[in-house]
C-alpha cells in the first residue's frame, strides 16, 4: 500500500470535504483551546492510523490523554459544550484504564482515556501516554503505531475484527520501520504479539 499516497488524500479529505466540517471543526479546536493549557494528548486507534494512511475513514474520535492533563481536558472538553459518561461500557474484563469515558460534541463521538489497559490472554498491557512519544501530522497530534500495533493484538479476543486492525498496523510498522522500540520490550505479551515483534 502507497501510505503517502493515501495520507494525502486523507488529509485533502479532512480539510476540504463538506462532510467532514463538523469533525474537523471540533478536532481543530479542541487542539487549540488545550494547546493554550499545554494539555497533553493524542489520537489513538482508527482515527490515528487515518491520519497515517492507513485507512480510508474513521467514525469518532479516540483520544489518548496524558495522566497529568486529565482534569484540564475534561474541563476544556466541557467548556466546549462537550457531555461525558465515565466506565468502561460493560466491558471492565476487557479494559481496566485509569480513566474511560465516551464523550460528545455537537454529536461527533470522543473516547476519552488515559492509562490505556487491556487485559486478555491472562495478562494485562497499559500504554500510557507520553510527550516524546507523539507525532504531529499537519498538526494534529497522533500516538506510535507501535502502541496502537500491540492494544489491537491484546483486543483481538473479546472482539476478533481488531485482528484485522492489528495485521495492517503491522504491515505499516513493517513498511515504515519503527520509531519506538522502548514501547515494543513491553513485559508479558502474548507469544504471537512477541513474535511478530521479532519480526519488525
Amino acid at each position: 500500500m502507497d501510505y503517502e499516497r493515501q495520507q494525502n488524500a486523507n488529509l485533502l479529505s479532512f480539510y476540504t470535504d463538506d462532510e467532514m466540517e463538523k469533525k474537523r471543526n471540533i478536532l481543530l479546536r479542541l487542539i487549540e483551546e488545550t494547546s493554550k493549557e499545554n494539555v497533553i494528548w493524542a489520537l489513538l486507534c482508527f482515527c490515528a492510523i487515518y491520519f497515517r494512511g492507513v485507512v480510508d475513514e474513521y467514525h469518532d474520535y479516540d483520544v489518548l490523554i496524558e495522566h497529568d492533563s486529565v482534569n484540564k481536558f475534561i474541563e476544556i472538553f466541557k467548556t466546549m459544550g462537550g457531555k461525558i459518561e465515565f466506565g468502561q461500557n460493560g466491558k471492565e474484563a476487557f479494559f481496566n484504564s485509569k480513566v474511560f469515558g465516551f464523550g460528545e460534541i455537537d454529536g461527533v463521538e470522543f473516547d476519552l482515556i488515559s492509562g490505556f489497559t487491556v487485559t486478555t490472554y491472562g495478562t494485562s498491557y497499559c500504554y500510557e501516554l507520553k510527550k516524546e512519544e507523539i507525532e504531529y501530522i499537519k498538526g494534529i497530534p497522533i500516538c506510535p503505531a507501535e502502541a496502537n500495533f500491540i492494544l489491537y493484538g491484546m483486543m483481538i479476543p473479546w472482539q476478533p475484527k481488531r485482528r484485522f486492525k492489528y495485521e495492517i498496523v503491522k504491515e505499516y510498522l513493517l513498511k515504515n520501520g519503527v520509531c519506538y522500540p522502548e514501547i515494543l520490550k513491553a513485559q508479558n505479551l502474548p507469544k504471537f504479539i512477541r513474535d511478530d515483534i521479532s519480526k519488525l
